[in-house]
């Protein structure tokens, strides 16, 4: 792709409006300074050329011509929420949340690329077509989705799932001390390996943010009743030294059970634009997953090594989440995403202040690396690729394992000019 060109004249800007049914928003409109800005405050100094709110395939595809031909580089922007910063960019934003439709017929539910969560298959492909992939149409193309999207081929548009009943489901919450931390750790240990399948339940070490900080918290939904799910918990919660100081179980019909659980992780909730977007901090994040228990002195470790202080920080968290079960009776090659063998997911996360300083960012940043580190060495060396982890040395290896090699292939394919490109993308 040649260097970065942009546009001279209204004129250019007018004609690839004419090109799309959605919004061409640029510098200078009034809806520029809220439009490029995504949910994450560390990327609100960027400045796209230009942001295409997408609102139909061939929209997108207007889009990503228009920057072929302008050698302008493309990001793909859905919830705006990557914490590595794809969300954004210099060049053309290629915005898909207005793709926001939902319909269900005959068994089957086609989702909006815009609509929060949705695993989006329908794809706008590098030369501007736009295909339909499946099993038998696009084979390695709807392989390589299933866990390496992310932008790395085209701009995906819509799915279609097929549907089933929603279950009976409780959703939970339960809080204890800090000092309570080595011994629930120590408990989910034990019995995280042979809970129940229908049992998500992660334990969160926090301080900072939110009610009785520092904390631990055990939070997730039960596919069972408000009775059945105590039930499935009883053996780890008898694993505590102390009972928690909060308990919430909820039976909820299992939208609102969703809600709810997104409503308790602050981090991951849907943006709202605007004004609310100046009040989210800086977010940074490490992750990896594991195949065995962590040793008592690793643990004892990890929890000295989370400071009470706040400063600058707004919060610090150790989440631990779940994996096994459903996620591991699928082989490591029947999609992109190789984690087929892992016991559990740590993810270490802090939020810093918008106005945090450079010296505030560096403790921050040796925070976080402390604490990866002193897991690491029990640790399997994959990493979730939707937790983004740009100090990787080997990010192909950690988030795509054996598969890497296909994926290049399927790249190369699919996007031989490597039209869709930036930090740790398959090229």
């Amino acid at each position: 792709m040649s260097a970065r060109r942009v546009p001279a004249s209204a004129v250019e800007w007018d004609a690839l409006a004419g090109e799309v049914s959605g919004d061409v928003i640029v510098p200078g409109s009034a809806a520029y300074d809220t439009a490029r800005k995504p949910a994450m405050a560390r990327f609100h100094e960027v400045r796209p050329a230009v942001i295409v709110r997408c609102e139909t395939p061939a929209d997108a595809s207007a889009a990503i011509g228009f920057a072929r031909r302008r050698g302008l580089p493309v990001s793909i922007r859905c919830g705006g929420h990557s914490v590595s910063g794809r969300s954004s960019g210099e060049g053309v934003v290629i915005d898909v949340t207005p793709m926001r439709s939902v319909s269900v017929r005959d068994g089957s539910a086609t989702v909006g690329a815009g609509v929060r969560l949705g695993e989006l298959y329908e794809v706008v492909l590098a030369d501007g077509s736009v295909v339909q992939c499946d099993e038998d149409h696009d084979p390695d193309l709807f392989w390589a989705l299933r866990g390496a999207a992310g932008g790395n081929f085209g701009v995906v548009s819509s799915l279609v799932f097929e549907t089933v009943t929603a279950p009976e489901t409780t959703a939970f919450y339960l809080r204890w001390s800090i000092d309570q931390a080595v011994a629930l750790i120590e408990s989910r240990q034990a019995w995280a390996p042979n809970a129940p399948e229908e049992v998500d339940a992660t334990l969160r070490l926090a301080s900072g943010l939110g009610p009785g900080s520092p904390r631990v918290e055990l939070f997730g939904a039960v596919l069972a009743s408000e009775a059945g799910a105590r039930k499935r918990l009883g053996s780890f919660i008898s694993g505590a030294e102390q009972k928690p100081v909060s308990t919430s179980f909820r039976e909820l019909p299992y939208p609102e059970a969703k809600k709810y659980l997104n409503e308790l992780d602050q981090h991951h909730d849907e943006p709202s634009g605007g004004d609310d977007l100046a009040s989210r901090g800086h977010l940074f994040a490490k992750s990896e997953f594991f195949r065995r228990r962590l040793g008592r002195a690793t643990v004892e470790a990890l929890v000295r090594n989370l400071p009470f202080e706040t400063g600058s920080v707004r919060s610090r968290e150790i989440a631990f989440m779940p994996w096994g079960g459903a996620y591991n009776r699928v082989a490591p090659d029947a999609t992109a995403f190789p984690h087929r063998e892992e016991l559990f997911l740590v993810q270490h996360l802090l939020e810093l202040e918008p106005e945090a300083s450079g010296a505030d960012r560096d403790s921050a940043h040796s925070w976080l690396t402390r604490s990866w580190e002193l897991l690491h060495p029990s640790g399997s060396g994959g990493v979730y690729p939707d937790f983004p982890d740009p100090q990787l040395a080997n990010p192909g290896r950690a988030y795509y394992g054996e598969n890497y090699a296909r994926l290049m292939r399927v790249k190369a394919a699919y996007d031989p000019d490597n039209t869709f490109r930036f930090h740790q993308s398959l090229s």
